[in-house]
């Protein structure tokens, strides 16, 4: 899915807090793990909404934050995991049974 640069804030706010009139399940508080690009979007700063540093308000609320391969490989499978690795949108594999390609 694209988003245009006006939907990152609400999404980025809607991982972090839950969606508005919504109430998740008994036991669940969230998403147990979150990959994707748009670093800008989380760094404090004038490309993060209201220039919070997501990643502090998302280990605020008990996620590993990791930004490569070494830091996904060293976190623990029973951890909460924020995986930002890379600025804008993150390049994307398409596999189907006839054809593999890829797009940026």
């Amino acid at each position: 899915m694209l988003l245009s640069g006006y939907q990152y804030s609400a999404i980025v706010s809607e991982y972090l807090n839950g969606p508005l009139n919504f109430t998740w399940s008994a036991g669940c508080e969230g998403p147990d793990v979150i990959f994707g690009g748009g670093a800008e979007q989380f760094i404090a700063g004038p490309g993060s909404p209201n220039g919070t540093d997501f990643y502090k308000a998302f280990q605020a609320k008990g996620y590993n934050v990791v930004y490569d391969e070494t830091g996904l490989k060293a976190t623990d499978d029973k951890t909460k995991t924020l995986g930002i690795f890379s600025v804008s949108n993150m390049a994307k594999w398409y596999i189907s049974s006839s054809v593999r390609y890829f797009v940026k």
